[in-house]
This record gives structure tokens, sequence and C-alpha cells, in this order.
């Protein structure tokens, strides 16, 4: 196949002209990552923002365990309420970590899976517990990447999200939250 310019969709380096990315993605991990920063790409459309995430994601799996995961996938039916946020953010993540390398996760994604089989969804505060959970005995840092939230910005369950993961983040250094240094946000 001959190369192109993509204008559609995430560019592939095989099959289309693109920019190398490897400084940018060597700068996204020193200044952020690498200091445990929580951080936005923010941009208009079609300026490669999910081209750039996935390209990070790939860079940095080798030091990290990376949950990359991607609202798109998200309909308006999980944002009704909190239980139902809770469940399918769940569900994504336990799907991103059963994708990944098994020695990395296979211990990893039981606390999740008891959560997401549950009749009722659970809560943003239970969520986020597992989560803490799960970086913890994670044998690696982990860092979540979440690409198209614009999908789900306006939604009120969405903005708490949002406030809990900053809030967990801003309290990481003290005991009573276990989010640790062993999670990454993006």
């Amino acid at each position: 196949m001959e190369r192109y310019f993509n204008t559609e969709g995430v560019c592939d380096p095989d099959i289309h002209y693109m920019v190398n990315l490897d400084v940018r993605l060597s700068r996204i991990k020193q200044r952020y990552v690498d200091k445990g920063k929580y951080f936005i790409i923010n941009k208009g459309r079609q300026y490669g923002k999910t081209t750039t995430l996935r390209a990070l994601a790939e860079y940095l799996k080798g030091e990290y365990l990376v949950c990359a995961m991607d609202f798109q996938e998200t309909g308006t039916e999980e944002f009704r309420d909190e239980a139902a946020f809770s469940h399918a953010f769940a569900e994504i993540l336990l799907a991103v970590l059963n994708s990944l390398d098994l020695e990395k996760t296979e211990n990893l994604t039981g606390s999740l899976d008891e959560f997401s089989k549950r009749i009722q969804g659970g809560t943003l505060r239970e969520l986020f517990a597992r989560i803490s959970r799960l970086c913890m005995e994670a044998s690696q840092p982990v860092v979540l990447i979440i690409d198209e939230v614009d999908s789900a910005s306006n939604n009120q369950v969405f903005l708490d999200f949002l406030a809990i993961l900053r809030s967990y983040y801003l309290e990481r250094k003290k005991a009573h939250v276990s989010f640790g240094d062993s999670c990454r946000g993006v």
C-alpha cells in the first residue's frame, strides 16, 4: 500500500506520512509521566491527540503498566448515574487489563472483576478504592490514559469522576489515600 496523508483518524507510521513522535514522547515521559504528574492533552479535532496517546502507551509499556482507555466506546446509558458509570468504567478497565501481558496483570483483576459482575454497580468511591488496590499490587507503576473524554465532558457523573481523580492525585502522599506513587495519570 502506498503511504498517504491521513486526515480521518489515528495515524500509523507504516501507512501514513506523519511527524516522528520520538522526541515528543520522550519529553512527555520525562516531564510528566516519570514525575508522576497528572496532565491533559487538549487541542482541536485532527491535531494528533489520539495518535500521540496511542504512541505514548506503546512507548511506556516496558516500564509502566499502561491502562489506555477510550471513552468513545461509552454510551449515554453508562453516564445515567454513578453506579452505571462506575460499572462501565470497571468493565472497560478490566478489558484493557485482560488485553495486556498476563504476567503483569494476572493477580490484579480480581477486585475489579468482582465489582464489575455485580447486578448493581457501586459508587465512584468504591471504584477508586479498587483502582487504588490495583495500583498498590501492580509490579510496575500504573499509567492511566483516557482518550476522547470530550464525549463525556458535559456529564455530571463524569465531572464527579474527574474531581475524585484529581483529589486522589492531590492527596496521593497521605496515608488514607492509597492511590499512591504507583499510579500516574494522563
